[in-house]
């Protein structure tokens, strides 16, 4: 798939991206632009096309890049470091730098049967070297191997764990992590967007100790006999880690049944069958021809939007429990700024003389890795429309702070990195 991608041609990158995690084929080649070999000996070129947020960043390949590996995604990002994987088990680690060009690095092969994504994240000396951390529960319930491979030595070193919870607890244990975080302090966390997060304390101790964080569940759609939610999770929320705080969002969107009339289906209500026997005494032979063609208009109830809610809480990972951080209903959200009605005018209800964001439809809440109150959502006017807009929304003053318009729709999710700093000559104070 082809994508429109800006060139990252400002004197100083963002200080953070919202980065799509597919990459995509792209030819050309910026500062950013770093290379490595495979394991089978075939160049690969990776280059970032980067763009303030709202705009979605992207990693580009060009697309002769290397045969035998389908697609490449970005797995988890820390400080300056990004990891990627191409095909389905060969990873490769993007470090970036601003005084000299950026590298990209191979490391050895993740053992087979890993099915929770790896972390990445810098050793605690600063001094370039990093550290990868993988877990597996081949072992069986509760059981788990952690995996930590260290640039240092250039090899993976495997630990047997016990998962530590409550009886209560492990009747809610995470299932299949959709990401992974690094949580400060050599801690990672595999998270479960609907029951929450399988927590390494410190991936470097000599006993490391595993345990479970909870999330809040998820009201709408929430099968409480299995303990999940229904659909796709990303589309509802979303977790970050900054300044030792996990941060939890999730957008609440309502609908309502409106009857409306559609065109019926012509193998269903264009002749009669034995279940309207049901109802009538007398069925005539001109009934039960079949007609191709034949539409019977029927009236049927839909679900329509109606409107959404976007809630925030957080913790400290030491905490055992959540604080509220923000509920915010789209009513009560206001555009200040003119400029972005022009832009989106469904922004605004003339005939009611005040904002409108009731009208989008909105998904893939992303919160900023800078521990403020902006949260970033896929926004389209109709759901079937293939152009979206990003809009950001400032919790804590309930206001729109950003539009943009997505030309061609990207498929999420997307990861906030701030990896894009330390392309900088002299990268700011990253968290």
């Amino acid at each position: 798939m082809e994508s429109p991608l800006p060139a990252a041609t400002r004197a100083r990158y963002p200080s953070w991206v919202l980065i799509n995690t597919n990459a995509y084929f792209d030819e050309g080649v910026n500062s950013t632009t770093a290379q490595a070999v495979t394991r089978a000996g075939n160049a690969v070129r990776v280059t970032f096309c980067l763009a303030s947020p709202p705009f979605v960043s992207h990693v580009c390949l060009p697309r002769y890049y290397c045969p035998g590996l389908v697609g490449a995604k970005v797995v988890s990002s820390a400080k300056d470091l990004v990891l990627l994987r191409f095909g389905s088990a060969e990873y490769f680690v993007y470090q970036a730098t601003g005084n000299n060009p950026s590298s990209l690095r191979p490391i050895p092969s993740i053992h087979p049967g890993v099915c929770y994504p790896p972390c990445i994240f810098p050793c605690e000396d600063d001094d370039g070297e990093f550290l990868v951390a993988d877990l597996s529960n081949a072992l069986g319930p509760e059981r788990y191997v952690l995996h930590v491979f260290s640039s240092k030595t250039n090899k993976w070193v495997a630990r047997p764990l016990q998962l530590q919870a409550s009886p209560a607890m492990r009747e809610n244990i995470p299932r299949l992590p959709d990401k992974v975080v690094a949580l400060g302090g050599g801690a990672v966390g595999w998270i479960d967007l609907w029951r929450g997060s399988i927590v390494c304390d410190n991936v470097l101790d000599e006993n490391p100790v595993l345990r479970v964080v909870p999330l809040p569940r998820h009201g709408f759609g929430f099968d409480r006999r299995r303990g999940t939610g229904t659909g796709q999770k990303e589309q509802v929320r979303d977790v970050t880690f900054c300044g030792g705080f996990i941060k939890l969002v999730e957008v609440d969107c309502r609908f309502k049944e409106v009857l409306v009339i559609v065109n019926g289906n012509a193998n269903k209500n264009s002749f009669k069958t034995t279940y309207d026997l049901d109802a009538e005494d007398t069925i005539y032979d001109s009934e039960l021809l079949l007609r191709h063609g034949e539409f019977v208009p029927t009236q049927e109830y839909v679900l329509v939007p109606d409107g959404w809610k976007i809630r925030t809480c957080y913790r400290h990972i030491s905490w055992d429990y959540w604080r509220k951080g923000h509920v915010v209903d789209a009513d009560d959200i206001t555009v200040c700024n003119p400029e972005h009605c022009k832009m989106l005018p469904q922004l605004w209800d003339l005939s009611a003389g005040r904002s409108a964001l009731t009208n989008l439809v909105v998904s893939y809440p992303t919160l900023s890795t800078w521990g403020d109150d902006v949260v970033y959502l896929m926004s389209k006017v109709k759901i079937n429309d293939r152009g979206a807009w990003m809009v950001g929304v400032d919790l804590g003053k309930k206001t729109v702070e950003v539009v943009e318009n997505i030309v061609d729709y990207f498929q999420p999710p997307f990861l906030s990195c701030s990896f894009s700093e330390y392309l900088n000559t002299t990268p700011r104070n990253v968290l």
